[in-house]
This record gives structure tokens, C-alpha cells and sequence, in this order.
């Protein structure tokens, strides 16, 4: 069953992300701008964290942290530019360990993903039991690693663009990229989902990250917690 989120965590776009490489700031700031509306339009609590220019990458709120059950695991980057956003450092299998203490309810397998991308660039949830996923041969070669490991059997969405496999499944509602991002998964998408679905353009400042789900953090306001 799928968590009910009822807010996200976000972080405001510091004009340092520049150091990253040429892109359009302005267009970058109004995009993220409307990817919060659309979150709260979905009907989640966006609490906004301030731009930090000592965080060029801080926007990307969701690669440097894990929240579950009311339990919230950060990581140490390996970036330097991003480890002030941390307070604990690991290695890669000192991460899985990590993980593993932090939510010892679940089972926890590394797979391992070859380059720069993570693995939420190839692979979300698209609904309760569904994993989207695209056509691209690094993408097929982690799924297979996956269903491999896994003692579940996932349905699978599978997406012609790379870039499409990248999405928000939010209480029911799935937030994917527009149809001028992801043209042929689009179709695709408006074909087979019968869920609700909202598309946002976030071309220009998800250039430098894994896409929708880098730049939020998902979590449901538990009963014992009186403020957030």
C-alpha cells in the first residue's frame, strides 16, 4: 500500500547552481516555481527551504536524504559542493548498511548502476505495484539486475524516452514530464494510465539531476509529530 504524503520538501534555486554549467536561470527559478504549485495543487504542504549559495546543487533536496516511516536517513555526498548539506558521511556500502540499520522493517539490495545517473533515473513507481521504466539499454540491463534480486513481481510501465521513466507518483496522482519533453512517452502515458495524471516542463533546471524526484522530498506528517 502506498504512503498518503501530505507535504514536501523543497529548496529554492541558488543562482551558484550556474557553476554546474550554462543554463537559463530565469526559466530555471519560473519552472521550479511551477513545480511547487503543482505539488500543492495536488494538495501537499510545500515547505520551502531558502537558496544557499554555498549549496550550488541544493535544489536537488532528495539526493542527499531518505525518509520513511517517520524516520529520516541523511547522506553524505561525495560531491564536495554538497556536503554541507549532509552531517554524516559513508562510502557506497557503508550507505547500503546505512540504509539497512535506518529501516530494518524492509529488505534492503544494492544494484548496482553503471555512469553518473541514479536510480531513479531509470526507475519509479507508477502506481501501487508498477515500476516505469524505459526502453534504453542501461535502463533494461537495471531492471533485469532488479527482478533478479527481487522476491516481488512489479508490474512494469515501459516508456520509449530515457528521460520519461522519471516521475512523481503522489497519492494517487502520477506528475510526469510535457508532451514537449517526452513526446512519444506522452502518448504512451495518456494511452495506458487510467490514474490521474499532471505533466510539468522542468527542461531547463532538472538539466543537472535525475529529474522530477531530485528536487522534493515526500513525507506524511505522522500523529506523533506536533510541527514540521
Amino acid at each position: 500500500m502506498s504512503p498518503k504524503y501530505t507535504h514536501a520538501i523543497v529548496a529554492r534555486i541558488s543562482e551558484a547552481l550556474l557553476e554546474s554549467g550554462p543554463f537559463d536561470l530565469k526559466l530555471a527559478k519560473r519552472q521550479h516555481e511551477q513545480y511547487c504549485t503543482l505539488l500543492r495543487d495536488i494538495g501537499l504542504d510545500v515547505i520551502e527551504l531558502p537558496p544557499d549559495d554555498m549549496l550550488p546543487e541544493g535544489v536537488f533536496v532528495e539526493n542527499c536524504a531518505v525518509i520513511c516511516n517517520g524516520v529520516a536517513l541523511i547522506c553524505r555526498s561525495n560531491n564536495p559542493k554538497r556536503r554541507r548539506e549532509a552531517v554524516s558521511g559513508s562510502t557506497n556500502e557503508e550507505g547500503v548498511r546505512a540504509v539497512a540499520m535506518a529501516y530494518p522493517e524492509y529488505p534492503v539490495t544494492p544494484i548496482r548502476v553503471n555512469g553518473s545517473k541514479r536510480l531513479k533515473y531509470y526507475v519509479t513507481m507508477a502506481g501501487p505495484d508498477v515500476l516505469c521504466v524505459s526502453k534504453s539499454a542501461p535502463c533494461q540491463e537495471i531492471v533485469k539486475r532488479m527482478e533478479r534480486e527481487a522476491s516481488f513481481t512489479y508490474q512494469k510501465l515501459t516508456l520509449p524516452e530515457e528521460t520519461a521513466a522519471n516521475m512523481l507518483y503522489i497519492n494517487g496522482t502520477i506528475v510526469h514530464r510535457s508532451p514537449t519533453e517526452i513526446p512519444d512517452a506522452y502518448k504512451t502515458l495518456k494511452e495506458k494510465i487510467d490514474i490521474p495524471t499532471r505533466n510539468i516542463n522542468i527542461s531547463e533546471f532538472s538539466q543537472y539531476s535525475s529529474g522530477l524526484t531530485s528536487s522534493c522530498l515526500l513525507l506524511r506528517r505522522w500523529k506523533s509529530i506536533r510541527s514540521i
